[in-house]
């Protein structure tokens, strides 16, 4: 994708991606010397930027549009939108590249008591590739040393609740719409 002008969605939406997007700071990230280094999945994150609120809006579209529908049964644009724009401004956030390929966002900041997981969003033609197990491992191992809790919650419905329970995450409660989970650095022996 890199070099192109737009990002066709699986839903088949043309989404015009900023040229800002499509540099990768390191010139060497995009170079692989073999096949297999390229099955290898090369994960990277960068500090979100002004110009990725659209990527990032069309990746919380894309990913949650079949959820929110099997939830709550229809999907309103500019509800979703305010959700998301609250969402993008209430804390920072890191775009997520594969191989290059901007193909998500995450976010996450620490309270005074524990860490909280805001989102992590991969567009569904990166889902199920092990790419969101990777960046919570590396995340969890990162806040490990903090010795406080990791804090979430996730939609009843989302298919993510079964990434996060195999990370180690424990049910704490719930919503009427979420799934509370916590991942406590104490009591896990989850390791990867």
């Amino acid at each position: 994708m890199v070099g192109h002008q737009v990002l066709v969605l699986s839903i088949g939406v043309r989404v015009p991606i900023p040229e800002q997007i499509l540099k990768v700071p390191d010139p060497n990230f995009m170079q692989f010397s073999t096949p297999e280094e390229i099955q290898q999945k090369q994960l990277k994150r960068r500090p979100a930027e002004e110009q990725d609120y659209e990527f990032a809006r069309q990746v919380h579209h894309a990913s949650y549009r079949d959820v929110v529908e099997k939830q709550f049964g229809s999907w309103d644009e500019q509800k979703q939108d305010k959700f998301f724009r609250s969402a993008w401004e209430s804390s920072p956030h890191e775009l997520i590249y594969c191989n290059g390929e901007p193909c998500g966002y995450f976010s996450m900041h620490e309270t005074d008591d524990a860490i909280q997981l805001h989102e992590l969003v991969l567009l569904p033609e990166f889902q199920g590739q092990g790419i969101g197990s990777e960046i919570l491992k590396e995340s969890l191992e990162q806040v490990r040393a903090k010795h406080k809790p990791v804090r979430l919650q996730v939609l009843k419905k989302n298919k993510a609740a079964n990434l996060y329970r195999r990370m180690g995450f424990k049910e704490t409660g719930e919503t009427e719409t979420h799934i509370e989970m916590e991942f406590n650095p104490h009591n896990s022996t989850h390791h990867g």
